[in-house]
C-alpha cells in the first residue's frame, strides 16, 4: 500500500475548497459586475518627482591644431596677405575654398560653391574656414538644437587668460610661376592676434 505524500493530499483539498466556495458565493450573489474604471498608470517612478534628463559634458580643444582643416592643413588666416605677396594667394594663401558638403561657413556664405578664408569683422581677421574648429561648433550646435528640450548639456574649455599678441614667423611657399628658390633675405616676424570666436 502506497502513502500519499502531503503535498498530494494539500493540492486536490485545496481546489475542492475552491470549487465549494465558487458554488456558495455564485448562488447567494445576483447583482451584476459593475463597470471598470480605467487607472492611470504613471509612466515615471514614483520615487521621483521631476524626470531626470541625461547629463551630457562636451569638451572642446582650441589648441592650434584646431585651426586646420579636416585633412591637417592649417589654413585659418588664408587670403590675408598683404597685396605685393598676391603671387602667394595661389599657392600658399588662397583668399577662397570650395565649400564641403554640409559645412556651412559661419560669417560669410560665399556664392557659387566658394567662400573667404578669412574674414574682416570687428576690426580683426577671423577664420571663416571649415577650420576643425568651425566644423566642431556646427556639430555643436547641431546636437544642442536636436536634444537640449531632452538632456542637460555643459561646455568644457581650456582656460584661455585672454589674448594677446603673438609672433610667429610666416612659412611662404613660393609662386607656382617659377621654381621653388631659397632667398638670402628673412623677414621680420609677422605680431599676430589669435581672436576667440
Amino acid at each position: 500500500m502506497t502513502m500519499r505524500t502531503p503535498a498530494r493530499i494539500v493540492q486536490p483539498a485545496i481546489l475542492l475548497v475552491g470549487i465549494l466556495a465558487s458554488m456558495i458565493l455564485g448562488r447567494t450573489s445576483h447583482s451584476a459586475a459593475g463597470p471598470v474604471t480605467p487607472t492611470t498608470v504613471a509612466q515615471v517612478p514614483l520615487t521621483v518627482a521631476t524626470p531626470a534628463h541625461p547629463q551630457i559634458v562636451i569638451a572642446v580643444g582650441n589648441s592650434q591644431s584646431m585651426d586646420g582643416n579636416l585633412s591637417g592643413a592649417i589654413m585659418t588666416g588664408s587670403g590675408s596677405l598683404d597685396p605685393t605677396l598676391a603671387l602667394l594667394q595661389n599657392s600658399s594663401s588662397p583668399l577662397n575654398f570650395s565649400i564641403p558638403s554640409g559645412f556651412t561657413p559661419p560669417l560669410d556664405p560665399g556664392a557659387g560653391g566658394v567662400a573667404p578664408y578669412t574674414v574682416a569683422a570687428n576690426g580683426l581677421l577671423v577664420d571663416n574656414s571649415p577650420s576643425r574648429l568651425n566644423v566642431a561648433k556646427q556639430g555643436i550646435a547641431a546636437v544642442l538644437n536636436a536634444f537640449l528640450p531632452n538632456a542637460d548639456f555643459a561646455l568644457l574649455d581650456y582656460v584661455l587668460n585672454g589674448t594677446r599678441v603673438l609672433t610667429t614667423w610666416l612659412y611662404d611657399m613660393s609662386p607656382t610661376t617659377g621654381p621653388f628658390v631659397f632667398p638670402s633675405t628673412s623677414k621680420a616676424p609677422v605680431a599676430t592676434v589669435m581672436p576667440v570666436t
